[in-house]
């Protein structure tokens, strides 16, 4: 359903703080354009935080298994494992991300142009949730890994949540208290009218 707004309602809403910011022809640049700037880092604060917690979660009630390793892919700088494993009878798969160094050990264990060495990783250890479809092999669950990302999602989300607060939060706090004095200044003397 598309509502149509009426732009001046919304003058309350403009942040005094943004007004000093210079944009070409020396006009300050409208709020929105830095409340939609905000908008993906917060989205993204959202993913690590919910990422983070799904580890942890993973980590302390997840299932361990054995799964075997079918594939590895890279993509510039990033460097991704997939694997499959037998849960309940079903074969299920997932992909981690991995690093560079075991990337290149898991491409010469499966790359059929060079001979296979006896000692080389094909197979992970892996713990998963199947009613919540999560899963992260046991070199994702490590303490260092869990506090590293737990700390990055809580540093982001507490720098973004400031920004977000001062240009969502704040305006629309002032902005519905605003109407609210409004019409509360306009309640006696309508009385008075009908009177």
């Amino acid at each position: 359903m598309l509502v149509m707004v009426n732009p001046q309602r919304f003058r309350g809403l403009r942040s005094p703080k943004l007004q000093n910011v210079a944009a070409r022809k020396g006009r300050p640049l409208p709020d929105w354009v830095f409340r939609i700037i905000i908008l993906p880092p917060t989205l993204f604060g959202v993913f690590l935080v919910t990422r983070a917690f799904c580890t942890i979660v993973v980590a302390m009630f997840g299932i361990p298994a054995t799964g075997v390793v079918t594939r590895v892919e890279r993509q510039g700088r990033s460097y991704t494992l997939q694997y499959a494993w037998d849960a309940e009878g079903k074969r299920m798969q997932d992909s981690a991300s991995i690093s560079r160094e075991q990337f290149e050990q898991y491409q010469a264990a499966l790359s059929p142009a060079s001979p296979e060495p006896a000692s080389a990783p094909q197979t992970i250890q892996l713990r998963y949730l199947r009613s919540a479809g999560l899963s992260s092999p046991e070199m994702e669950l490590t303490a260092e890994n869990v506090a590293l990302l737990l700390f990055i999602a809580v540093f982001w989300s507490s720098c973004v949540s400031v920004a977000f607060y001062a240009l969502w939060i704040a305006p629309l706090k002032e902005f519905f208290n605003g109407r609210s004095a409004r019409r509360a200044d306009l309640g006696p003397s309508s009385e008075l009218k009908k009177a």
